[in-house]
């Protein structure tokens, strides 16, 4: 039987810039699983793997499945269902949902069953994990600067060096800037993307059969598209979805997980009070040895790339043949390319650079 424990962390940005953790308190209401770096050596080491161990979990079944997996196979399915071969939004979208659905669902039958090794092995279960979160999931957790801004992490000069905010940021005004213009190519006002009874047979599919089918809930997603704005959102939320957020989420997984202490997938004593660990109490708690290879099997699977992989910028279908529109495609991949070099000039400063976004690295689509 596996522990996760129900903890929350204050973290400060010290003189040194840094986004340190200043306090962990193990169980709700209990002063007595505060932990601080002045405290007991040990206690605070073991909070610390308590607190990555509930994050582990929150990163796994909540950003990488739910917010990426389950949300672009959502959209896979109205896009096929929904539009003909020739409309411009299936042909915007196809190359970048089409894989979500295959491998979907073969992690319905290899990770998510209550019996899978994986959850198994985790300390807190896909279907419960998902079904609790799915409660309050809007669709702001995938607008990228609303997200960041609904979290308060959307201020460099209050959080300096979140690399993963600065580029995704940078990456997500690239596919917009994409998007729009492919969008405004085909619909020249508001009326045409009202009158197109397939995108609003999708927008509707994608709302009521997708998100909200089980409750009527649909959690921020309109039912009907009215505007070329609106059309642009959905788009860019879709596609960043499935490339850009998914390579963020997905491919650090060996490099975080391989040592099991930074970030365990279940522990196995009861989370302790101040004056209570030592290092037997904290080499107790941890996974086994058979439970913590079969977390790094996983994280190892998880993070390969295919090595037949196409990445973000890349066509390999040709369905758009508009020289305009094939215009388009070739400026999106040139900002791509300038934003490869900025990253990279600006990682060459950095102790750990930061490599998940970079542009050669985001799969087209969800694959793994």
């Amino acid at each position: 039987m596996f522990v996760c424990a129900d903890c929350i962390a204050i973290f400060y940005v010290n003189s040194s810039d840094q986004f340190v953790p200043i306090a962990i308190q193990l169980v709700p209401g209990d002063e007595e699983t505060v932990h601080t770096p002045s405290g007991n050596e040990y206690d605070w080491l073991l909070a610390r793997m308590y607190f990555r161990a509930s994050v582990r979990s929150t990163h796994e079944w909540i950003h990488h499945y739910l917010y990426t997996h389950a949300v672009s196979e959502t959209f896979a399915i109205a896009t096929f269902r929904n539009f003909s071969r020739n409309h411009p939004i299936y042909k915007l979208l196809r190359q970048h949902v089409r894989t979500a659905p295959a491998i979907n669902t073969d992690a319905r039958v290899l990770l998510v069953p209550h019996g899978s090794l994986a959850n198994m092995s985790n300390h807190l279960n896909a279907p419960s994990s998902v079904r609790k979160r799915y409660k309050t999931f809007n669709i702001h957790h995938l607008d990228i600067p609303a997200s960041l801004k609904m979290k308060g992490l959307d201020d460099p000069s209050l959080l300096p060096n979140f690399h993963y905010r600065d580029d995704a940021m940078e990456i997500w005004g690239a596919v917009r800037k994409y998007v729009t213009d492919v969008v405004m190519h085909y619909y020249t006002c508001d009326a045409d993307v009202v009158g197109d009874h397939e995108l609003q047979s999708w927008m509707y599919d994608v709302a009521h059969e997708g998100i909200g089918w089980q409750d009527g809930n649909l959690r921020g997603f309109p039912d009907k598209l009215t505007t070329r704005d609106e059309l642009i959102r959905m788009a860019t939320i879709v596609i960043f979805a499935s490339t850009a957020q998914h390579a963020a989420v997905n491919f650090g997984q060996m490099e975080t997980y391989r040592f099991i202490p930074n970030a365990p997938g279940s522990m196995i004593l009861p989370p302790h009070k101040r004056g209570e660990a030592d290092h037997k109490r904290m080499m107790e708690s941890l996974p086994g040895v058979v439970t913590s290879s079969i977390l790094i099997s996983f994280s190892y699977a998880l993070s390969e790339y295919a090595k037949d992989e196409v990445f973000l910028g890349d066509v390999p279908d040709r369905l758009f043949t508009e020289p305009d529109v094939i215009s388009i495609q070739q400026a999106f991949k040139q900002d791509l390319v300038r934003l490869q070099a900025k990253f990279e000039k600006r990682n060459e400063s950095l102790r750990y650079p930061y490599t998940y976004l970079l542009p050669n690295k985001i799969p087209i689509s969800i694959a793994i």
